[in-house]
């Protein structure tokens, strides 16, 4: 990209992107020797999960990438909507 500390800074949202895909590459890092799987989530109402772990036996979880302590609120109420849509009848609740 050749873009250093200065110009990243003044565009923070791509710095956010960038800061997302290193952490979605390491959490496929950290799955891959637990048999576990990396996913990504969006739907047709623009709800948006950055990260859906799962591993083989089915036990998952969920995700947001956030840069700055900021967009707290707004990732757990991305986390929120998305808990309220997933039929757990069908692929169970999250798991530890």
């Amino acid at each position: 990209m050749g873009a250093g500390p200065t110009r990243l800074l003044a565009d923070l949202n791509t710095l956010g992107l960038l800061a997302e895909s290193l952490v979605v590459r390491d959490c496929r890092v950290y799955a891959e020797p637990l048999d576990a799987t990396i996913h990504h989530y969006r739907d047709s109402d623009d709800l948006e999960v950055d990260v859906i772990a799962q591993t083989r036996g089915g036990a998952w979880g969920a995700l947001e990438v956030k840069l700055g302590q900021g967009q707290i609120e707004q990732a757990a109420q991305n986390l929120l909507r998305f808990a309220a849509k997933v039929d757990t009848s069908k692929i169970g609740a999250p798991g530890p």
